[in-house]
């Protein structure tokens, strides 16, 4: 994901990535490189027998996940933030660029 996260989508939307992924034009490095670092990077959730996800390491490395998580509906998925990362992604919130961000989705709905 992007700012240091991880995202976690259904089977139907992984799916449809791979669709899109599989139209890449392979002679196009701009677009084949970013094919296949995030068809290198998908991996399949399974649940331990209490319930659990385990990450891989890989994914927690990326993620710089050492201990506690954040966990957030984002806008497409669940997205998985390392706390710290978490933490510090706001830190320096700027409000007016936010109600611009805002103000052009209200205009492309």
């Amino acid at each position: 994901g992007s700012g240091g996260c991880l995202y976690v989508y259904t089977k139907e939307q992984m799916q449809e990535v791979r669709t899109m992924l599989s139209k890449v034009n392979p002679y196009r490095e701009e677009q084949l490189k970013p094919a296949r670092l995030i068809l290198s990077s998908i991996w399949d959730a399974e649940e331990d027998k209490q319930g659990r996800i385990l990450l891989p390491e890989y994914l927690r490395k990326y993620a710089k996940i050492v201990k506690d998580v954040v966990v957030i509906k984002g806008p497409n998925c669940i997205e998985i933030w390392a706390k710290e990362i978490w933490e510090s992604y706001f830190e320096e919130v700027n409000f007016a660029s936010l109600a611009d961000a805002f103000d052009a989705l209200k205009q492309n709905v």
